[in-house]
């Protein structure tokens, strides 16, 4: 199914946060934009990530792209003052920051927002990047330029998003992975609901 306009978004959260110990095995990202693009005729590729940014917070626009060659030359320069424990922290968030540049030259559009750590009430640490807001909005202010909206994510939230588009007259796909995707969207968009295992052998890496 090729669509006359079809824009597809990302909740990298939910469906690839952990790489391969999330799926058992990994996506590559350039195989996965080519198949969407065969597949769909996908014009646009939204990817929503938190990224550790170590108190690099520029002020930006709603609609403004993250700068995230400006977040690797920030962390680079943050490597270079750090203490050795430091450094092994920021060397991940370094290598990270790289795929993220890697696949904006691929074609996807980054929509990127600080990891929060927060302290609960017993005193533990914990790490907060929710995208699904930024995800909706962008699916709703861009309503008018898609006839296909592909969600690849797997979150029950998203439900609500989907039933919206649906009686707005769009053409919906989710492709996410079974085992990890609420049963009200499996149930709800059975006959649009594709699991990874189905196209895994084009995808990965």
């Amino acid at each position: 199914m090729v669509s006359k306009s079809c824009y597809v978004f990302i909740d990298s959260s939910n469906l690839f946060y952990g790489g391969k110990r999330r799926l058992g095995w990994r996506v590559d990202y350039l195989k996965l934009l080519k198949y969407l693009k065969r597949r769909y005729g996908v014009k646009k590729i939204f990817y929503y990530s938190g990224v550790e940014a170590h108190g690099f917070e520029p002020l930006l626009s709603s609609l403004e792209r993250y700068p995230v060659e400006s977040l690797y030359k920030y962390l680079q320069e943050e490597f270079k003052r750090a203490n050795k424990e430091e450094k092994e922290y920021l060397l991940k968030d370094i290598s990270r920051t790289k795929f993220l540049r890697k696949i904006e030259e691929f074609g996807y559009t980054l929509r990127l927002k600080p990891i929060k750590h927060l302290r609960d009430f017993k005193g533990r640490i914990k790490s907060k990047s929710n995208c699904d807001v930024d995800l909706t909005l962008d699916a709703i202010r861009l309503e008018k330029k898609y006839d296909t909206f592909i969600l690849l994510s797997g979150d029950g939230d998203f439900e609500i998003l989907l039933r919206y588009l649906r009686e707005k007259g769009k053409n919906i796909v989710v492709i996410a992975n079974s085992d990890n995707t609420a049963r009200i969207i499996k149930d709800r968009y059975q006959g649009n609901f594709i699991d990874f295992s189905r196209i895994k052998e084009v995808i990965e890496e």
